[in-house]
């Protein structure tokens, strides 16, 4: 049997679609057009319907999740509180919503007094943790701790407690004992001079840590006397690494020379300081080999990179220049520099130097097509090399496009003073420049004009612009320029 208030709303709907008929009616509508008209009002009609359907169903799991979750809750509360107590549900959902939660409000409010001590307590162990830098009691409970939990809580107040005594006994020996000792030494080590001051400060047991750590540093402190190495080893270990960095320029076996793995002490550092000093004097006597060979690793790195003359031109030396140390830290860091600079954009030159690969290579073929011995040939041999220099062309506009695809990711990175595709067009430019002008069969060196300076570009098998020249002995003078 329909509820009343369904009878009532499914009579004054009839009423209304009785008066919307008489209407259609009047209208003269029938056959599609009364169905269409009939369409959209059901539509309407159960759209609105079924929306608020799902409202409702929505309303009434939002009750149901409440009760569901009071009742999670009410449950965690009996058991920290070691209650039971079972809630008959009404056919109400909003009623037996309401049973659970004035339930639930009436535990709460009992265990508050439960809180307010275990609050109390947790404030105390707060202190002492702080003091003595110790983690506190974990909390186990979700709403309020039971009696087991509290009995915890205290015995760990009680521990804290004598643990802090303790701690402060060995902490005032230790005071004193670092008192005695500076007299004694008469000595002051600068890395502890905070923690002197702390501890040498008027009613130091009152401000200072407790913590493990605290204590190991001042326990430290109190061997100060070990201190006056500190100092001793730095200064040992700065002359061990200047020996190892000039013993490594000169080539020289430091097994012959001095023995870095000796004790620290006075005596090793003299004889530090004196091997220091002969090597510096050796390295003087070489240091214009070391400079050259500096230099001619320089040039490597630069055509590796393919560093224009601008770039280079700070790092040139004139004839007259002073050859010292300074010339030779700068020299080492700009290998440095251009060498990271090779590894980093590696991807970029490699692809560099397939292009230019295909380059001479189309040099090359097109320069048979011109040999005279070539051309008397009628035969299949003029067919081969076409075809070679047809696939050659596909090849190098491949690579061009995968240079132009990568070269995005090295905005930083120019060939001879010029961008990545620049280079790329201006090279091809310049290789039909050469082949208008060389004689057949010639495929010698040429020169590309880059910035203000000429360089050479390709030869027969690979340009040397764009390959690096790892494998070949550079001339020591090439950073030499007359003054």
């Amino acid at each position: 049997m329909l509820p009343p208030w369904v009878a009532d709303v499914l009579g004054q709907m009839s009423q209304r679609l009785v008066m919307i008929a008489d209407i259609w009616n009047a209208m003269g509508l029938e056959g599609e057009h009364l169905q269409l008209r009939i369409h959209s009002l059901s539509s309407h009609l159960f759209l609105m319907l079924d929306e608020m359907h799902s409202e409702e169903i929505l309303a009434k799991q939002t009750i149901i999740d409440s009760i569901k979750e009071l009742k999670v809750k009410i449950k965690e509360l009996e058991s920290e509180l070691g209650l039971t107590n079972n809630i008959s549900e009404t056919s109400s959902l909003v009623m037996t919503e309401k049973l659970f939660y004035d339930h639930f409000k009436a535990l709460t409010e009992k265990s508050s007094s439960i809180l307010q001590t275990y609050n109390l307590l947790k404030a105390e162990e707060k202190d002492l943790c702080e003091r003595l830098d110790e983690p506190p009691v974990p909390e186990t409970f979700i709403h309020v701790p039971n009696p087991e939990q509290i009995g915890i809580l205290k015995e760990n107040i009680n521990h804290l407690t004598q643990e802090k005594r303790s701690r402060s006994l060995r902490l005032s020996r230790l005071i004193q004992e670092i008192r005695n000792l500076r007299d004694l030494l008469q000595q002051e080590t600068a890395d502890d001079e905070e923690i002197i001051a702390l501890i040498t400060a008027p009613n130091p047991m009152e401000i200072l840590s407790l913590s493990k750590d605290f204590l190991d540093h001042v326990t430290k402190l109190r061997n100060s006397l070990a201190q006056e190495f500190v100092k001793l080893d730095d200064d040992c270990q700065r002359l061990i690494k200047e020996i190892m960095h000039i013993a490594g320029r000169l080539n020289i076996d430091l097994d012959n020379a001095v023995n870095i793995q000796q004790p620290v002490s006075a005596r090793f550092l003299q004889h530090l300081k004196e091997e220091l000093s002969r090597l510096k004097k050796l390295q003087l006597s070489s240091l214009a080999s070391i400079i050259s060979k500096c230099q001619a690793e320089l040039v490597v790195w630069w055509e590796n990179c393919l560093v224009g003359g601008d770039a280079r031109q700070s790092y040139l030396t004139s004839e007259g220049q002073e050859l010292n140390e300074s010339l030779l830290i700068s020299l080492e860091s700009e290998i440095t520099k251009w060498k990271s600079f090779y590894l980093k954009n590696e991807p970029l030159f490699k692809a560099l130097e397939t292009w230019q690969c295909i380059l001479s290579r189309l040099r090359m073929s097109e320069q048979k097509m011109k040999d005279p011995s070539v051309l008397k040939n009628r035969g299949g041999i003029l067919l081969v090399i076409d075809k070679e220099i047809k696939q050659l062309k596909r090849d190098l506009s491949r690579q061009y496009s995968i240079l132009k695809e990568i070269s995005v990711n090295y905005p930083n990175v120019t060939v001879h003073g010029l961008s990545i595709l620049d280079y790329l067009d201006f090279s091809e430019h310049q290789c039909g420049i050469e082949k208008e002008n060389q004689n057949p069969g010639n495929v010698s060196t040429s020169s590309i004009k880059v910035g203000n300076s000429t360089k050479r570009a390709f030869n027969a098998n690979k340009s040397t612009l764009l390959t690096p020249i790892n494998g070949k002995k550079p001339r020591t003078n090439l950073l030499n320029v007359s003054g």
